[in-house]
C-alpha cells in the first residue's frame, strides 16, 4: 500500500480551529447571499443553491473532523480516510499547542462554547439563505419546477445535519 506523508501539518483542535472555520463557512456562503442581493429570484437561484449546500457539505465535514476531544482523535479521524496509512509529522511549534485545551491556556476549554457560535451563526445565514430561496418550494410556491423543490428539500436535510 501507499504510504500518505504530510509533513507541513497543523493538528489544532476546535478550540483553535472552531472560530476560524465558522468565519470562512460565513464568508463563503454570504458570497451567496450578496449574489442574490445585486439580482432578482431568476435560473441563477438554484446554481447558488447547489454551491451553498455543497459548500455546507464540506464544512459539516470539516466542523465534524476538527470537533473531536482532542489532537490524537483529530489524527485517528484523518488516518481513518487514508486507511492507517497516514504518517503525520506536525510542526514543531503546534506541538506546542496540540495538546492544550485552548489558544488561551488560562481560560477553561468550556468558556469558549465553539457549539453556540456555530448554532447562533448558522440559524442566522439559513434565515438569509431561506428567504431568497423559498420560492423554490412547493410549500411557499406550488408553481415551483420538481428540480427546484428537490433543491430546496436537499438543502432543508443538510440543514438539519448542524
Amino acid at each position: 500500500m501507499n504510504k500518505y506523508y504530510d509533513v507541513h501539518n497543523h493538528l489544532f483542535n476546535k478550540h483553535f480551529l472552531g472560530k476560524e472555520l465558522l468565519y470562512r463557512m460565513m464568508k463563503e456562503l454570504r458570497k451567496f447571499i450578496d449574489l442574490q442581493k445585486d439580482r432578482s429570484l431568476d435560473r441563477g437561484t438554484d446554481r447558488g443553491l447547489k454551491k451553498v449546500i455543497t459548500s455546507l457539505k464540506r464544512y459539516r465535514n470539516a466542523i465534524k473532523v476538527f470537533s473531536q476531544q482532542n489532537s490524537i482523535a483529530i489524527y485517528e479521524e484523518i488516518n481513518k480516510t487514508y486507511k492507517n496509512e497516514f504518517i503525520l509529522t506536525p510542526l514543531t511549534f503546534d506541538l506546542t499547542y496540540c495538546f492544550a485545551p485552548s489558544a488561551d491556556r488560562d481560560i477553561s476549554a468550556n468558556s469558549h462554547n465553539i457549539d453556540e457560535a456555530i448554532e447562533d451563526e448558522m440559524n442566522v445565514m439559513f434565515d438569509m439563505v431561506e428567504e431568497k430561496t423559498r420560492s423554490m418550494s412547493r410549500v411557499f410556491n406550488p408553481y415551483a419546477e420538481s428540480d427546484e423543490d428537490k433543491l430546496w428539500n436537499e438543502f432543508l436535510e443538510e440543514k438539519s445535519c448542524f
